[in-house]
């Protein structure tokens, strides 16, 4: 979000104007996003653009009053646009697993610059996104920014897949995911032997059994 002011006067005595309406606009040859406020006891107008996105670089906040008793008058000031810090993400869960099983799947998410771990924003784990997708999601804590959770009942295709970890963005740092590659294995096959009689007769009482 960016706070952007800017101060109106009578150009002759330089006094504050209040009451007076201005509009910013970012960049208007672009997405031209805005804001309006009304001028304090100073002549200052102050607002928030929020969730700023432009090209980066230099663009410009232009600024406007539309007139009244005073002529409407408006000013280009030049501002520079630089893009939302990157981060690091780290998939720190299991790289195999089984059919059938419970896998606790987690990740850290950290300042690309400085290492430090964000704390508070969300991951979101999806196991084969091209297959069941099977998915879970949880929030970033401590010094390392991790973030932990469960994708109960694995069922994929058996052999190679991916487990991507998503980080959708913020107000300060910018989305971006990670795949890993990891091996998803068949449940563990059984084999029955049944060990109970095999000749039996109607009214009688049987005992039955089985190896498993």
């Amino acid at each position: 979000n960016a706070t952007v002011s800017a101060t109106l006067v009578d150009s002759g005595t330089l006094a504050g104007l209040s009451g007076r309406s201005l509009t910013f606009t970012l960049a208007p040859a672009y997405n031209a996003q805005a804001c309006t406020a009304v001028t304090n006891s100073s002549g200052l107008a102050t607002c928030i653009i929020t969730n700023v996105n432009e090209p980066t670089g230099t663009r410009n906040v232009h600024v406007a009053f539309g007139g009244d008793t005073y002529a409407a008058n408006s000013v280009d000031a030049t501002v520079t646009v630089n893009p939302q810090p990157a981060v690091t993400l780290n998939y720190t869960g299991p790289t195999v697993m089984v059919n059938g099983s419970t896998i606790t799947v987690s990740a850290n998410l950290q300042d690309a610059n400085t290492n430090a771990g964000i704390d508070g924003d969300s991951l979101r784990f999806v196991l084969a996104p091209a297959q069941n997708a099977q998915n879970c999601t949880a929030t970033t804590a401590g010094p390392i920014g991790t973030a932990t959770c469960q994708i109960s009942n694995v069922n994929e295709g058996v052999g190679t897949d991916d487990m991507r970890v998503v980080f959708a963005g913020d107000g300060t740092y910018a989305a971006n995911q990670l795949d890993t590659p990891v091996t998803v294995n068949p449940q563990p096959a059984v084999t029955i032997n049944y060990t109970g009689p095999t000749v039996m007769a109607n009214g009688n009482t049987i005992t039955v059994s089985a190896n498993l």
